[in-house]
């Protein structure tokens, strides 16, 4: 995959979802080896500084490259969409910026990736801090078998942001309100969260991604 993308200093160049999918027809762009990869910014009056920075990032699973040499930018407080047929990278990117790609065996990512001017992918960067500040909600709903409570609870524990046993109940019903999810589930915290339905199970995930006050959630189709 090849996005031909530059690093530039104009603003970002605003185009539709669907004004996207007919170039994309227009290229003939229909698998894999064609695939393209777009990022769609909302329009802003001015530019804002930039969050997060990819230069000529690559990724390698074994011998076969899925990612060729992506260049863009991450404003701060916006949100950035990456369009693109299955199979183009999208998930493989943005697995690349809170470093869960070093879960697979065989896969190696070059390039350089930078949040607010910090190496993402420095090897001293501790990253359990790191996909604390980046978190992420997968396209499948992946819950802990604890109780819905302990799965939104778990990040604020392991990082200790809870101040108290009151302040953890607090940012647990403040993450559960803020996925929509609370109204539920309030009066049944203690059941396991692997018991919800599907779309549930992807709500309790966001509020578990939230529940840390992430800098950055990557969401992968949630």
């Amino acid at each position: 995959m090849n996005t031909g993308t530059q690093t530039t200093t104009e603003p970002p160049v605003v185009k539709s979802v669907a004004a996207l999918e007919a170039e994309a027809a227009a290229r003939g762009v229909h698998n894999q080896a064609d695939s393209i990869f777009q990022t769609i910014r909302r329009p802003f009056n001015d530019a804002p500084p930039t969050k997060i920075s990819a230069q000529n990032v690559c990724v390698d699973y074994g011998a076969k490259r899925a990612i060729h040499h992506v260049s863009l930018e991450i404003p701060k407080k916006a949100v950035t969409a990456f369009i693109g047929p299955s199979g183009c990278g999208k998930s493989t990117f943005l697995r690349c910026i809170n470093r869960m790609n070093d879960t697979i065996d065989g896969c190696r990512v070059t390039g350089r990736i930078d949040m607010e001017g910090e190496d993402l992918n420095d090897r001293t960067r501790d990253v359990v801090l790191l996909r604390a500040r980046v978190g992420m909600v997968f396209q499948k709903p992946n819950p802990f078998p604890k109780s819905i409570f302990e799965n939104v609870a778990y990040g604020p524990k392991i990082h200790g942001t809870a101040r108290s046993k009151a302040h953890l109940a607090e940012i647990v019903e403040q993450s559960l309100e803020r996925a929509g999810l609370w109204k539920e589930v309030k009066d049944r915290l203690n059941e396991p969260g692997t018991g919800l339905s599907g779309g549930q199970q992807q709500r309790l995930c966001i509020a578990r991604a939230i529940a840390v006050s992430p800098e950055v959630i990557l969401m992968d189709e949630p």
